[in-house]
């Protein structure tokens, strides 16, 4: 069913109030809800400091699956678009009125897929890529968006990889550590050094999510 401005108060805080669950269930940010002529609409984010990881892309699909999910066992479609990238997250307004928000790209992209997600669940390829590792998507055809000038290929995720799954996709994923060129000639002269020493050893790269450790 459809919701709108007649749409009964106690509905509504229901709906959201799932929303709200789903959301936080996966430790995402339900950053605003909006009213105008294309219905009602939810922000979501994933990684707003200082709750952030590594895998917020597939947490933000699991949400959105779980939220659809929960908004169908009481009788209500819904529609999400889910992109990953970088954005402006912080207050806006004077001192008479602000708000904390979100504003790029990213979110606008995002708005847009929603739009053509006709009751299911659509992602860009950066959300893909981030997510393939824990999420099962089915690629669909390209299409175009407002605001873009070229196709937008996109990716609709349908269920969550078991922990096995997960692990060999993992393991088929690993690859050279992207840059770092002075980092790794120190890292592979210093186990050259114990290998001549005649010692084991166990190396451990490690860091905060967005130093630059990635694989």
């Amino acid at each position: 069913h459809e919701i709108d401005a007649d749409t009964m108060l106690a509905t509504v805080h229901e709906v959201v109030s799932l929303a709200h669950d789903a959301i936080h269930q996966f430790e995402g940010s339900l950053n605003k809800l909006s009213v105008d002529d294309k219905g009602v609409s939810l922000l979501a984010v994933f990684g707003l400091p200082p709750v952030s990881h590594e895998d917020d892309a597939a947490r933000a699909c699991m949400a959105a699956m779980r939220l659809q999910e929960r908004l169908r066992g009481i009788g209500h479609g819904s529609s999400v678009g889910v992109s990953t990238g970088q954005a402006f997250c912080g207050a806006v307004g004077s001192d008479i009125r602000r708000e904390y928000t979100v504003i790029g790209d990213v979110v606008n992209l995002s708005a847009r897929l929603m739009q053509a997600a006709d009751g299911g669940i659509l992602c860009e390829t950066g959300t893909y890529e981030e997510a393939v590792v824990a999420i099962q998507f089915r690629k669909l055809d390209p299409i175009m968006v407002k605001g873009k000038s070229n196709l937008i290929p996109i990716f609709e995720p349908f269920a969550a990889m078991s922990a096995d799954a997960k692990e060999k996709k993992k393991a088929d994923s690993r690859q050279i550590m992207v840059g770092r060129e002075r980092e790794l000639k120190k890292f592979i002269l210093s186990l050259v050094a114990l290998r001549e020493e005649s010692q084991g050893s166990i190396q451990i790269i490690e860091g905060q999510p967005g130093c630059g450790k990635s694989l």
